[in-house]
């Protein structure tokens, strides 16, 4: 605020050398504290590197919630954070006129109206673009406002394709008969629920590089999320719910759409365990920890606050109505 940079001018705090701006910088355990540090004196803006990249341990915070796109003032709603109960007016031009398909470690899954899909830090603004959609296998070519054109589909066509760092094309995984309902990159290996299976994809050992592993440990209305942890391993969660019939809601140009409406009932959280027989061990504590649950994300991270327990936070990943009663 001012009275803060009226004090920075009258203060030697600007004067500090860089090596113990960098030192000072690395004990800033919030995202938030970090862009505040750069933004209030000049010369820590252009001293410290737009993302922190030599903290003693990696930042932890829970995530954000990124508000919906404000119409009449033509701006980014901005980002709510739940642990302080507080939101943060962001505008993010570099969004505008894109969707938002999901996030991963602070970045935003941008899609244009067209085959472009970008990397976004809403904080930073870099982007990162990845290739085109256009050169998924069996796309022959992306119309706007429209679906992408397939060719011939074939009993082997795969399901599932990932590129690296600097690739200008996606590698397709030969996935038969795999219809993914989550999945997540983790330990160097895709893990993917397809029906009521646990299938493993290992980029290292193209083309054959799925497996099959294990069947889930529930049957019926449920949604399942995958959690990588770096303390409970390969998580898996259960979101059980039941339909609560069918509402009428906008859709395009003025047009109605038949939308159903359901209601969560119970949630279930399992550990993957690695033996010669694969099985997974339901786990009812999870300490001081919050898991979230968004509609492609899931994430636990630590508490800002000991003893609360282990708490869920989740959203609707469906665009229709949901009408909770936990």
């Amino acid at each position: 605020d001012f009275d803060f940079q009226q004090n920075m001018a009258q203060s030697r705090w600007a004067e500090l050398p860089a090596e113990l701006l960098d030192e000072i910088a690395k004990h800033i355990g919030s995202c938030v504290d970090y862009v505040r540090c750069r933004v209030d004196c000049s010369w820590w803006n252009r001293s410290l590197p737009k993302r922190p990249q030599h903290q003693r341990q990696p930042i932890s915070q829970t995530p954000w919630l990124m508000l919906p796109y404000d119409e009449k003032n033509k701006t980014v709603g901005g980002f709510y954070s739940v642990d302080r109960k507080k939101t943060y007016h962001i505008d993010v031009e570099e969004a505008r006129g894109k969707l938002c398909r999901g996030s991963i470690d602070g970045w935003l899954v941008m899609v244009e109206d067209g085959p472009t899909v970008n990397l976004l830090n809403p904080l930073t603004k870099d982007q990162i673009a990845l290739p085109p959609q256009s050169t998924l296998p069996y796309v022959t070519s992306y119309r706007k406002d429209e679906a992408m054109i397939l060719t011939e589909k074939t009993k082997n066509m795969p399901l599932l394709a990932f590129c690296k760092r600097g690739d200008d094309k996606w590698t397709s995984l030969q996935t038969p008969k795999i219809c993914c309902s989550d999945i997540i990159f983790y330990e160097g290996k895709f893990y993917a629920i397809s029906g009521s299976i646990l299938v493993v994809c290992d980029p290292g050992y193209l083309p054959n590089a799925v497996t099959r592993i294990v069947q889930v440990p529930e049957k019926g209305q449920i949604m399942w999320y995958l959690v990588g942890s770096p303390i409970y391993g390969l998580l898996l969660v259960s979101r059980k719910y039941a339909y609560d019939g069918y509402i009428e809601v906008p859709g395009i140009d003025d047009e109605t759409t038949t939308a159903y409406k359901y209601r969560t009932i119970a949630f279930k959280v399992y550990k993957f365990e690695k033996r010669r027989r694969p099985k997974w061990k339901r786990i009812t504590e999870l300490g001081d920890n919050i898991l979230f649950l968004g509609m492609n994300a899931a994430l636990l991270v630590p508490s800002q606050h000991s003893g609360e327990g282990f708490t869920i936070y989740y959203s609707d990943n469906s665009w229709d109505f949901q009408e909770d009663n936990t």
